[in-house]
């Protein structure tokens, strides 16, 4: 009441249609208390605020706002390294994500898995069509196409055909040329793979984990887990990456010194070479280019405590 007097005073001497105006401006009911603000909670892929409602919790503990969760789920469907969505190596569980998701997506996104959970995949040998075939699909050897009807043979993944199977005169001469340069074949998803830094243990976009040396499945063969030359590169690009994030030149060095931190940073290497990544640290200088992702017009990378690696946010949380 006593602010209905305050108002009635302060609009004495207006006109009478000033004074309607004042009052159909939003103070219908000036007494209601004012709405207190809900409580809100920070994503942590894009670091802004939003109101509970709006967020889910990972698995790991971390919280996406429904946008960034939208762009995951969006993302991974043309990026395979995204898939499955997940944070801390911890995939979202569907049910927990769908209702937050747009109806194009939730649409969308089960017909891609099973796409992108089949291994040897067979698409549609038309190259202007290049449908995706589920292994459902398949009688025996041939695979239908579900949009122009082609037939594909699963093995070699041309259009359909009699006698023996095996791999066209250019896929034969790719595969040659990789041979000579050492490059391995994912026997998963049959890409073509070519290592430069790190140890011998690959982990495919498709997720099949092999050897590159000998291309078998990983810890079934007596290869050794690095090539000393990658991994002395390696260590020789940490150290650099070190010297530049202190103040100093990349090129002014003491060479003792510096030959003594690069063997130890090898030793490192080789005692974490299958490191878990378990602690970060943020870096702001030296080399800010993620080594996942190569990405490097950023502020900042993670750098892992073990093993050194550095990668943006992106790649820690749902990549690696």
């Amino acid at each position: 009441m006593d602010d209905w007097n305050a108002l009635r005073d302060a609009l004495e001497g207006l006109d009478a249609d000033t004074a309607e105006l004042i009052i159909q401006l939003g103070l219908e009911d000036i007494s209601a208390p004012a709405v207190e603000p809900g409580p809100r909670v920070e994503c942590t892929s894009c670091s802004h605020l939003h109101p509970l409602p709006d967020n889910i919790k990972a698995p790991c503990g971390h919280d996406y706002c429904a946008a960034c969760l939208e762009n995951l789920y969006s993302s991974c469907m043309t990026d395979e390294s995204l898939f499955p969505p997940r944070c801390c190596r911890q995939p979202f569980p569907w049910e927990l994500v769908r209702e937050k998701l747009s109806d194009d997506l939730q649409a969308a996104f089960p017909v891609k898995r099973i796409e992108l959970e089949t291994q040897n995949r067979t698409y549609c040998y038309v190259a202007t069509c290049s449908a995706f075939i589920k292994p459902g699909d398949y009688d025996k050897h041939k695979a239908p196409c579900p949009e122009c009807q082609s037939i594909t043979c699963v093995k070699c993944k041309r259009q359909t055909h009699d006698g023996v199977c095996g791999e066209d005169g250019e896929t034969e001469e790719f595969l040659a040329r990789a041979r000579q340069n050492g490059w391995q074949r994912c026997f998963g998803c049959r890409r073509v793979v070519e290592l430069n830094i790190g140890c011998n243990h690959m982990t495919c976009l498709c997720g099949a984990q092999f050897c590159y040396v000998c291309g078998l499945v990983w810890k079934t063969c007596p290869c050794r887990q690095w090539d000393e030359r990658r991994l002395l590169d390696r260590a020789e690009a940490q150290v650099n990456n070190a010297r530049r994030g202190g103040g100093g030149a990349a090129g002014a060095r003491d060479a003792p010194n510096h030959v003594a931190q690069v063997a130890r940073a090898a030793q490192n290497l080789r005692d974490n070479h299958e490191c878990n990544h378990g602690r970060w640290t943020r870096r702001r200088t030296g080399s800010l280019q993620c080594e996942e992702c190569l990405f490097q017009a950023q502020v900042f990378v993670d750098e892992c405590d073990r093993c050194h690696l550095r990668a943006c946010y992106r790649c820690r949380t749902n990549r690696l």
